[in-house]
């Protein structure tokens, strides 16, 4: 519990932070405008590239990564299914779905945990997520976020934006060896890690914008929040469970890393964790007013809900 509290605590300050800034009005709309798309055009596309620079692959388990990339799509197929049929006011519910704070959270937790030795079990699920969202998710959020349905210029520009170039980029970087050659040299380290310190400002900017943002005072708003928020839990949870029994255990089987009760740590770990905070900026980027208020909150909620799921699974299976 200890370990969840010391990862959650300070993106909880700094939620209270941005609200202590909406109370004094601090950011005119226009500068609150120019911020989120520093984080969506600079901030995101820099931690996408450290991401995929640092991450490294291994071939023998490119089924698991593979699976959890068709998980994360069932999700999104899902998340859809259910705003449709229910009739949702929000078209960004398959998005809030399927997404998770791998690297936020997800990641950190289960290397404070388990050891950094032993990162390889959740990393390899959680290649298949970082695929995903650069290939798949983002994409499609960028032409949905901007209302304009899928015509071929608005995917072409989706494409050629700083954040699939930064993706690219960093695939590049890792596959052809490119990294290492930067950081054994000053100037390339230098580079390296300015593009990591400012990735490294998405989180933190990211959680005081959603505080800037936060409105428990409307309850109508707050009801669509909570009600989001717990269908994205079941259907995580629900589909999730269901995945790996009749999917992931299968083509796993046999395999060295499955074999450890590390790698369904890792695994549930993943799908508790909170909605993703691109998924925030995005909205804040393009939709309205009520919009932002809506997965501002039904994020803050699923934090909360993430703790105590976190707490909950290791107090059971650790």
């Amino acid at each position: 519990m200890e370990v969840i509290l010391d990862k959650l605590i300070p993106l909880c300050f700094l939620i209270i932070f941005g609200v202590c800034l909406r109370r004094g009005d601090y950011f005119e709309e226009t500068a609150y405008a120019r911020l989120q798309n520093f984080i969506v055009n600079v901030c995101i596309p820099c931690m996408m590239f450290s991401s995929f620079c640092d991450f490294a692959l291994d071939l023998r388990y490119l089924a698991i990564v593979g699976c959890f990339f068709l998980l994360m799509g069932i999700y999104m197929a899902v998340g859809y299914a259910a705003y449709k049929l229910l009739h949702l006011s929000c078209d960004f519910f398959p998005f809030f779905v399927t997404a998770f704070g791998f690297g936020f959270m997800g990641l950190p937790l289960f290397v404070t945990v388990f050891g950094a030795e032993n990162a390889g079990y959740i990393t390899v699920l959680g290649m298949g997520h970082e695929l995903f969202i650069a290939i798949v998710f983002l994409p499609l959020l960028q032409v949905v976020m901007a209302g304009k349905g899928f015509q071929p210029r608005q995917v072409g520009k989706s494409l050629a934006s700083p954040l699939m170039i930064m993706v690219a980029a960093g695939l590049l970087s890792q596959f052809t060896g490119l990294t290492p050659l930067l950081q054994a040299n000053v100037i390339g380290a230098g580079l390296l890690s300015a593009i990591d310190a400012l990735g490294g400002l998405t989180l933190v900017l990211a959680m005081v914008l959603i505080g800037y943002r936060l409105n428990f005072s409307d309850t109508a708003n707050l009801r669509v929040s909570a009600g989001y928020a717990l269908a994205r839990m079941a259907i995580n949870l629900g589909v999730g469970a269901l995945f790996k029994l009749l999917v992931l255990d299968r083509v796993s089987a046999g395999m060295e890393i499955a074999a450890s009760p590390l790698f369904n740590h890792g695994f549930y770990l993943i799908i508790v964790q909170f909605s993703s905070l691109l998924l925030v900026m995005f909205v804040g980027n393009y939709r309205s007013r009520r919009e932002q208020e809506i997965v501002n909150n039904a994020t803050v909620i699923t934090m909360l809900l993430a703790m105590a799921l976190s707490i909950g699974y290791m107090a059971l299976f650790v």
